[in-house]
């Protein structure tokens, strides 16, 4: 069973995106957030490191490796910037970091707060996570996305950090 990380946990679009991922797959829902301490205590939430950390990408890959997560989804902007500057260094240890690659970062314009009429796409380097579909359009790429009806085409979705 892959164990799997989803950022800001507290709001509906990660709940939508768990929902996209396979039913075998153990989901964790992170958030920097003050949560209910009977969600952090069920197991299902944890505390993760804020994005205005200057350790950030250090205290996620500890988190990373001590929690035993396989992938990381993060939803916010600047956790999706930040990772993605290290993603090299967590796939060393195993990790896939749902992020764009570094170049593909720069002419990426995003969808910010996807509303409920859409459904997301993760895809980790260039497979759809849930069914192993390739995106031909994107074979080194990761993220939550909207894939076009053709598949051929996706938007990239996040959340704002307000």
């Amino acid at each position: 069973m892959k164990k799997v990380l989803i950022t800001s946990g507290m709001h509906a679009f990660a709940q939508r995106v768990a929902r996209t991922l396979p039913l075998d797959y153990e989901i964790i829902f992170g958030t920097s957030e003050p949560a209910p301490h009977l969600l952090i205590k069920s197991g299902k939430y944890i505390d993760i490191p804020k994005y205005s950390s200057s350790t950030f990408n250090h205290e996620w890959l500890n988190l990373a490796i001590s929690e035993g997560l396989e992938i990381i989804i993060p939803l916010r902007k600047e956790e999706i910037i930040q990772l993605a500057e290290s993603r090299d260094l967590f796939d060393e240890y195993g990790i896939k970091v749902a992020v764009p690659t570094l170049s593909a970062l720069k002419s990426i314009d995003f969808l910010f707060n996807p509303g409920i009429e859409f459904i997301p796409t993760v895809i980790i380097n260039g497979k759809v996570l849930n069914n192993n579909e390739d995106i031909v359009t994107a074979s080194n790429e990761s993220g939550v996305c909207l894939l076009s009806d053709s598949g051929e085409d996706l938007l990239y979705c996040c959340l704002t950090n307000e």
